[in-house]
């Protein structure tokens, strides 16, 4: 009887057909790896069985692996004990991993493998996955993808296979669009240290990353595996440089009969908001939605699907048009009008730019009013102060009033040369202010008369 605390072994190989289960976070992870090195990772984790009840080493037979990847070299055992070390000692760094007891998610600064045995002669290499990725890898029931081993095996370039993960991970939207920096991140492209830093970049110039990188990987996914590619460039408001690229994301047809197909999810995944409150306000609305248009479950899933690519907004907005116009199938004219991307009337239009006038008047209007009250606070001021000023000056002596108006004069800066009678009067009247008020410094207070 085995000892219960013996370490499970995963040792069936997979086969071209096996599947390849991962969480969405690790599409999007940061790591580095060459051709034979990702295939390595990506046939070990085939190993895995995804409702294993623990994780444990998986056990991969050299001539399976041979056999499979269709290697052939002096020395694959050596070659493979390399490989794996290697992917053993390079950084993977992965975002928001949350594990239980944890407030809130981290990045996690890590590594595929655990550890590597080797036995000389016995024809296996035994590999062990880092412990923390059990939850991204079994008993995954949400935010997941999924592809036969034989269409990532088959490619062989290593930004091809990294390309063929992100869109397995996007194609149930159909369409993705991300930033020339995420795609270099998330492809390889750029490499990070053990910290997560950046220390190097590989095809810097978008046209040597384009033509070395992103043309070939699409040329050789649309030839060898289930998928069907395009993508279009996008660039940034008010520039030639591209910021970004949209893929378009199909079932390759003419390869569907290569590998039996997987069939997407029936219900679109929906992105899981690190808010609660955000994702909570999502899900509120959507059911209002269902209920004022009286939506099917289908069409329901249906809507998951255009968040998913539009936003929520985008529904939003084909709901006010729906609502603009009563129909006597608002939720059939709903669902067409997000199919069509249905455009807001000019009547609707019209209403929300004499929205957003009235909105500018009323601020225009609010400014204006408070303006003239301050000008009228000044002016009451202006003359409380005028008030002060004659009656302190004619309380004075000819003689002290004469000395006052010399003293002012004299101190202050502006009073250099000849100045207008309006100016000099001005200046008399801030040095009276000063001594009124106590912030007078030459001694002069308002009862020193």
């Amino acid at each position: 009887m085995p000892d219960a605390t013996e370490e499970l072994i995963f040792a069936v190989q997979p086969k071209r057909e096996s599947i390849v289960w991962q969480q969405n976070q690790l599409a999007e992870a940061r790591y580095k790896l060459s051709p034979r090195e990702q295939k390595l990772l990506l046939y070990v984790i085939a190993m895995i069985e995804p409702e294993a009840e623990d994780f444990g080493k998986c056990k991969v037979a050299v001539k399976d692996y041979a056999e499979l990847t269709g290697l052939k070299t002096d020395d694959l055992y050596q070659e493979l004990r390399d490989s794996a070390l290697a992917i053993r000692e390079k950084t993977l760094v992965v975002e928001n991993v949350l594990e239980p007891g944890m407030k809130k998610p981290v990045r996690r600064h890590g590594s595929w493998f655990e550890y590597v045995d080797e036995a000389v002669g016995d024809g296996h290499i035994t590999i062990k996955l880092s412990s923390w990725l059990k939850p991204l890898l079994i008993h995954v029931r949400r935010e997941f993808f999924k592809y036969r081993l034989g269409y990532a095996l088959g490619l062989k370039s290593e930004y091809s296979i990294r390309l063929y993960q992100w869109l397995k991970r996007w194609q149930f939207v159909r369409r993705k669009t991300a930033s020339i920096q995420q795609l270099r991140l998330e492809l390889g492209a750029t490499e990070v240290d053990s910290d997560g830093k950046i220390i190097r970049e590989n095809l810097a110039a978008y046209k040597h990353f384009k033509n070395k990188a992103i043309l070939p990987a699409v040329k050789e996914i649309n030839a060898k595996t289930d998928l069907s590619v395009s993508f279009a460039e996008e660039k940034a408001q008010g520039s030639k440089a591209v910021a970004s690229i949209m893929f378009l994301i199909k079932e390759n047809l003419e390869n569907l009969e290569t590998l039996k197909p997987i069939a997407l999810p029936e219900m679109p995944q929906m992105e899981l908001s690190l808010d609660p409150v955000n994702a909570s306000t999502a899900d509120e609305t959507l059911a209002e939605l269902v209920r004022e248009f009286g939506l099917s479950r289908m069409q329901e899933n249906a809507l998951q699907g255009y968040v998913s690519r539009e936003g929520l907004q985008y529904l939003l907005d084909k709901a006010e048009i729906i609502r603009s116009s009563p129909r006597a199938n608002a939720g059939q004219a709903f669902m067409a009008a997000l199919r069509d991307d249905w455009k807001k009337p000019v009547a609707i239009e019209d209403r929300q730019k004499a929205q957003k006038a009235k909105e500018r008047q009323e601020v225009a209007r609010r400014k204006k009013a408070e303006e003239e009250a301050q000008r009228a606070r000044e002016s009451a001021d202006w003359e409380k102060d005028q008030g002060r000023i004659r009656g302190y000056l004619e309380s004075l002596t000819p003689e002290k009033r004469l000395e006052i108006e010399i003293a002012a004069i004299r101190a202050s800066p502006i009073a250099r040369g000849q100045i207008s009678v309006r100016l000099r009067e001005s200046i008399i009247d801030h040095y009276v202010l000063d001594i009124l008020d106590g912030r007078s410094t030459n001694g002069v207070t308002a009862t020193s008369r």
